[in-house]
C-alpha cells in the first residue's frame, strides 16, 4: 500500500516548499543569456513581458518596430538621496539577416532600483491575464473578477486592479464562447443554414430600417412543430427570461407538455426588450432639447442709429377706450366739483372730530344700545 509522506505546513495551513521544489522553480525561471534568439519579434516581446512579471518590475519601450526592440526598467535608484538615478536594467534586441529570427544584442541584467512593495507590474494587463488563465476559466466558468485577482496573485504574486481582472474575464469568455459583434453579423447566414438543413422550419429575423441594428429573432424547428401537433397535449406555456450578456435583451420561449408531463420546446424568440424611451415623448430627448435652443437672437443697433421712418410707414397707437364703471381707486374730480370732506366722523356716535377708538362714549359705558353707523 502507498502511504503518503507527511508534509510540513506553516501556520496558515499551506505546505512549506522543500529545497527540491525551490531547485525546480529555479530551473524553470526565465533568464537572459548573451546571444539568445527567438523565432519572431512577437515571441521576443512575449518572453520579455513574462520575464518582467516573473521578477515583478515594469519597463518602458524605447524603440519598438519590426526590426528593433529596446526596453528599460522604469524603477529608480534612491541610494543617493541628493540625486535620484534611473535603474540600469535594459535590453536591446534586433532582427537577424533571415528577417525572422530575433537576437539579443545587448543587455544589463542587474537591477539597481528598489521594490515599491505594491507588486504592480504595468505589463500584467488584461490580454496577458486572459492568456495565462484560459484553462482556469474553462474549469471554473462561474468565477468572478475577484477570483481572477486571487488566482493571479497565487501564481505570480502580482497585484491586479478590479478593472483589469474584469476585462480579462470578458476577453477569456469571448475567446471561449465567441464575440458578440461577430455573432450578430452572421444572423442572416444562420437563417439560410437553418432553412437549408431543416426545411419547413419557421425562422425570421428583424433589424432596424435606418440603423441596421438587431431587433428580433424567431426560431421554431419543423421537428418541434410536428412533434407538438402529433404527440403533445394541446397546451402551450410561455416563459421569458432576461439576458445578462453585453447587450442584454430577453429570451421568450414556447413550451408544451408530452405524455409524461415533460417539457417539450416549440420555439424561441430573442428580442432587445422594449426600452423605456419608447414610452417617452420624443420632445424629452436631448436632440429635441438641442434643436429647441439651436437658434440665435442677434442684437441690433441703438435707436439713435436707426434711419428715419419713411412717410407712410408711421404707426399710430390704438384708440384709448375707457368703459363706464366705478373707478377702482379714488376718482379724479373735475375742477368744478366739490372736494370730498376730510373731517373724521366717529362710527359710534357719528360726531366729527374723532374716531371710534378715541370716542368718549366708549370710555363712559360702552356702545350697547347705540344705533349702528350707516354705510356711506
Amino acid at each position: 500500500d502507498f502511504t503518503p509522506q507527511d508534509v510540513e505546513e506553516d501556520e496558515a495551513g499551506e505546505p512549506i516548499p522543500s529545497v527540491e521544489d525551490e531547485d525546480i522553480k529555479e530551473d524553470n525561471k526565465l533568464k537572459l543569456e548573451p546571444g539568445m534568439q527567438w523565432k519572431s519579434m512577437p515571441g521576443c516581446r512575449s518572453y520579455l513581458k513574462s520575464l518582467a512579471i516573473q521578477d515583478i518590475f515594469s519597463f518602458k519601450q524605447k524603440q519598438n518596430n519590426t526590426k528593433r526592440y529596446r526596453i528599460y526598467c522604469i524603477g529608480e535608484d534612491h541610494v543617493d538621496k541628493e540625486m535620484v538615478k534611473p535603474c540600469t536594467w535594459k535590453v536591446a534586441c534586433s532582427i537577424t539577416r533571415d528577417h525572422h529570427t530575433v537576437k539579443l544584442r545587448k543587455f544589463v541584467g542587474t537591477h539597481t532600483c528598489e521594490a515599491d512593495g505594491k507588486n504592480h507590474v504595468k505589463q500584467a494587463k488584461a490580454p496577458w491575464v486572459a492568456q495565462v488563465l484560459e484553462d482556469f476559466l474553462r474549469d471554473h466558468p462561474n468565477m468572478k473578477p475577484l477570483d481572477v485577482h486571487k488566482e493571479v496573485w497565487r501564481r505570480f504574486r502580482v497585484e491586479l486592479s478590479y478593472y483589469t481582472a474584469w476585462k480579462a474575464k470578458v476577453k477569456m469568455f469571448e475567446k471561449i464562447n465567441g464575440n458578440y459583434e461577430a455573432s450578430y453579423l452572421v444572423v442572416s447566414e444562420l437563417k439560410k443554414q437553418i432553412d437549408i438543413k431543416n426545411v419547413g422550419s419557421l425562422v425570421k429575423w428583424y433589424r432596424h430600417g435606418e440603423t441596421g441594428e438587431f431587433v428580433r429573432f424567431l426560431l421554431a424547428y419543423k421537428a418541434s412543430l410536428d412533434g407538438f401537433v402529433n404527440g403533445c397535449r394541446p397546451i402551450i406555456g410561455l416563459d421569458g427570461s432576461f439576458l445578462k450578456g453585453k447587450y442584454g435583451g430577453c429570451c421568450l420561449s414556447a413550451m408544451a407538455l408530452d405524455a409524461q408531463n415533460g417539457l417539450f420546446p416549440i420555439g424561441i424568440a430573442l428580442d432587445t426588450c422594449t426600452k423605456t424611451l419608447r414610452y417617452c415623448s420624443p420632445f424629452y430627448n436631448v436632440q429635441s432639447f438641442k434643436a429647441t435652443y439651436a437658434g440665435f437672437i442677434y442684437h441690433f443697433d441703438n435707436e439713435e442709429d436707426w434711419d428715419k421712418v419713411e412717410i407712410g410707414d408711421e404707426v399710430l397707437p390704438p384708440p384709448l377706450e375707457r368703459k363706464s364703471r366705478r373707478p377702482r381707486k379714488q376718482r379724479i374730480r373735475d375742477a368744478n366739483e366739490e372736494r370730498p370732506s376730510k373731517k373724521r366722523v366717529c362710527k359710534l356716535c357719528h360726531v366729527p372730530g374723532h374716531n371710534k377708538r378715541t370716542c368718549p362714549m366708549r370710555e363712559q359705558g360702552g356702545t350697547k344700545g347705540m344705533p349702528k353707523a350707516k354705510k356711506r
